[in-house]
């Protein structure tokens, strides 16, 4: 098993991609890249990476992507903003820490 496929099985699975709407959008060696549905945090993308300690790091993150403007041609700027950030946290305080941040729950019951 792959870190990308354990961070999300901690997060919950399935489970947690149905009942928050996440999609999976890149993952690489020690890391997910996770874009979020609408949420009370206003992000739109959680970055978890498994850092030297094995312990991880959570990242919420707001992200504009650029737009083309039609009638100037010319593109928006790329809005990233950092709306909150956990570092060194254990594999059960995953799914609290994104409730708490995102006020979704990651569980059916």
């Amino acid at each position: 098993m792959t870190v990308a496929q354990e961070i999300l099985h901690q997060l919950g699975g399935r489970i947690f991609i149905v009942t928050t709407g996440s999609e999976a959008i890149l993952s690489s060696d020690n890391s997910i890249t996770l874009k979020l549905a609408r949420n009370k945090s206003k992000a739109n993308e959680l970055k978890i990476t498994l850092n030297g300690l094995d312990l991880y790091d959570m990242e919420f993150i707001y992200h504009k992507y650029p737009k083309l403007n039609k009638k100037t041609w010319i593109f928006e700027k790329e809005v990233k903003k950092e709306i909150k950030t956990f570092r060194d946290i254990y594999f059960d305080q995953l799914q609290e820490l994104f409730t708490e941040v995102t006020g979704m729950y990651t569980r059916l019951f």
